[in-house]
């Protein structure tokens, strides 16, 4: 763990709760496909109709080709190729650059400048 303080340890997994907490919920797995808004079982992805829906209006949103190859741009430089990217932070970045946790220059970003360029 690094000195800084940037990353906590995470608490022990309390089994007795999670039990509960799934055993009390009224959605069972097999709900699930009829409650959700999308069809995932179309041939076609789904992810910018997903992503609209996640993240409404034009925040920035951080992709990546791979762990060490990602970039941060507007959802509207994504449009029509996010569903070739392995990778989606699952929040809204608020810059498109920092620092990343381990106090890094984020090196990935270049490697994928091209793909939103265009």
């Amino acid at each position: 763990m690094p000195s800084s303080g940037l990353a906590k340890a995470w608490p022990a997994v309390d089994y007795t709760t999670i039990h509960k907490i799934v055993l009390d919920c009224p959605v069972r797995l097999e709900d699930l496909p009829s409650i959700s808004p999308f069809r995932v079982g179309t041939k076609e992805p789904k992810t910018e109709e997903i992503l609209d829906t996640l993240f409404p209006g034009n925040p920035l949103l951080c992709f990546g080709l791979a762990a060490n190859s990602f970039s941060t741009r507007p959802r509207e430089s994504w449009r029509g190729r996010e569903s070739g990217f392995q990778f989606i932070v699952p929040n809204p970045m608020i810059k498109e650059t920092g620092v990343t946790k381990m106090a890094k220059n984020p090196s990935g970003a270049s490697k994928i400048r091209d793909l939103v360029a265009s």
